[in-house]
């Protein structure tokens, strides 16, 4: 006679151990699992008898849910509704955190239903929009998420939330997240319990993720003030991280005496400065070597080159693209060309091998495009192309640029960057646009600007930050941004167009976009 122990069992104890069976059985014998109990309870006849409830399906779909088992959670929600098991918040979520990566518009109508049945949204509701919105950059709707959950569903923030949103900005290079950084770190200071403010908010990770993302953006006298604030709400002195993204931020003021002093301070173990690493020197580097750098300027970066090496610091990749990008701007090709050599060799004989990365030769075509050598710099792209190096946005910007904008080839220009689009994925964004438009409107070929801007609208480019904007007045309207009628400007169209102080920002905009990508290809390494 097959013994009832499991029917006469107090109801929260069998639902414990269906749920610890679910959790301990492999998939396909939680769900089989899962099926016998569905069909016993539609075919009871005693209402007492309760084989599954919302809890145990829950353990269920959350088990399956991780391990991304769509078919058999969309099984479960259906057996529930057949038989009555009613859904809870956490039932929800779960539906709602399935629904988000693939359709926020199923997601809010999960959300919806689950209002209309009277289930008030928790924190892990709102945790969840919230981390959705704020892996995609969209600010705008994070903070009316935190609004909501504060405000409309009075749930203050916990440490999940704040973990959430500077996990994302520490990772988001979108202009969309630093307008609305300070929105949201006021938000959460003025919503979150003070315990967890000092513990998630008031840490030199915040203010490292703060203070890069205002320099990212070209904000760095705003990161050195908050570097001010930070120091008195600190335990403990900075780290060599605070250090470098704040001497990363005097060099980006052109404070080059301040860098150099707070260098000094670090090389020589004054109290509370950490000795610098490779980084450091680096970054001191990049500030003798991203603007105009003169021939003193020159020998102070070499010097620092030479110490590092004395030092047994061995350079990365960020440290070459830095020189190789310093010796083009003074003329030193060959330097540049032997900082190359050096950068792949090392590659080629690296064990185990390590993937090829497109940084070095970014820098080298920039070199070569500096001095208007296309030959060579083509050569570069060829050779990258054959040893399946895959290029990046900047290998697209720096092609737009040096063609359209330092050679006058913009036909040149559209030619390479299609091929760069076409064979390496890459889709030409707001900035390539503005440099073949500018390139072809100095020149005085107006239909030629025109007919690219039709292509922006056709494509429906986004132009976030406007760099299209000015472009397009200016080719409508026939002149130059200093009033010079765009044909008369354009007359002398066999000769490179000569590159002006004010339009010098094209090619520090570029050096700067090359070394962060740089640097930024190394930092992955260690994360």
């Amino acid at each position: 006679m097959r013994s009832n122990r499991g029917m006469d069992m107090h109801p929260r104890l069998r639902e414990q151990m269906v749920g610890r069976l679910f959790l301990e059985y492999d998939t396909d014998k939680a769900v089989k699992l899962f099926e016998h109990l569905a069909t016993l309870s539609s075919t009871s006849s005693s209402s007492s008898v309760v084989l599954l409830s919302t809890f145990t399906c829950n353990t269920l779909i959350s088990k399956l849910t991780k391990l991304s088992d769509l078919a058999h959670v969309e099984q479960i929600l259906t057996s529930m509704l057949r038989l009555n098991i009613h859904f809870d918040a956490v039932t929800f979520n779960t539906i709602i955190n399935t629904h988000l990566p693939n359709s926020l518009s199923l997601a809010n109508t999960t959300f919806s239903e689950m209002k209309r049945q009277g289930i008030s949204p928790d924190t892990i509701t709102c945790n969840t929009f919230i981390k959705h919105f704020a892996r995609q950059g969209d600010w705008s709707n994070v903070i009316a998420w935190h609004s909501d959950m504060t405000q409309t569903y009075r749930l203050p923030p916990t440490s999940s939330t704040v973990r959430i949103i500077m996990h994302a900005l520490s990772r988001s290079y979108s202009p969309q997240s630093l307008d609305h950084l300070v929105s949201i770190f006021r938000l959460l200071i003025t919503s979150t319990d003070l315990a967890i403010i000092r513990t998630h908010l008031y840490t030199e990770q915040t203010y490292n993720i703060l203070m890069s993302a205002l320099i990212r953006h070209d904000r760095p006298s705003q990161a050195l003030r908050l570097f001010t604030t930070m120091l008195p709400l600190l335990r403990h002195p900075p780290t060599l991280t605070a250090h470098n993204i704040l001497l990363h931020a005097l060099v980006r003021t052109r404070d080059l005496a301040s860098a150099r002093a707070l260098f000094n301070a670090m090389a020589r173990g004054a109290p509370r400065h950490p000795a610098p690493d490779a980084i450091t020197y680096t970054t001191l580097i990049a500030g003798y070597l991203a603007h105009k750098p003169t021939s003193q300027d020159v020998r102070h970066a070499l010097h620092l080159h030479r110490l590092m090496l004395a030092r047994g610091m061995r350079p990365n990749h960020y440290t070459r693209t830095v020189l190789i990008l310093g010796f083009a701007r003074v003329g030193d090709l060959r330097g540049a060309r032997r900082a190359f050599d050096e950068m792949i060799a090392e590659e080629d004989a690296a064990t185990p091998p390590v993937e090829r990365s497109i940084v070095p030769y970014n820098a080298m075509m920039t070199a070569y495009l500096f001095a208007s050598n296309v030959p060579a710099a083509l050569a570069v792209l060829r050779a990258s192309m054959s040893r399946g190096v895959r290029p990046t946005r900047a290998t697209v910007h720096l092609w737009a640029r040096g063609m359209a904008i330092v050679k006058g080839d913009v036909a040149g220009a559209v030619e390479i960057v299609t091929m760069l689009e076409r064979e390496g994925g890459i889709k030409l964004d707001a900035q390539a646009w503005a440099y073949l438009v500018e390139g072809a409107a100095s020149r005085g070929e107006l239909e030629a600007a025109k007919a690219l801007l039709e292509e922006v609208k056709k494509r429906g480019v986004v132009d976030e930050e406007g760099r299209l904007e000015k472009l397009i007045a200016l080719v409508r309207g026939g002149k130059s941004e200093d009033g010079e009628g765009i044909e008369e400007k354009g007359a002398e169209r066999g000769k490179p167009k000569e590159i002006s102080d004010e339009e010098n920002r094209y090619e520090l905009d570029l050096v700067m976009e090359l070394m962060d990508d740089a640097k930024k290809k190394e930092q992955e390494k260690h994360d």
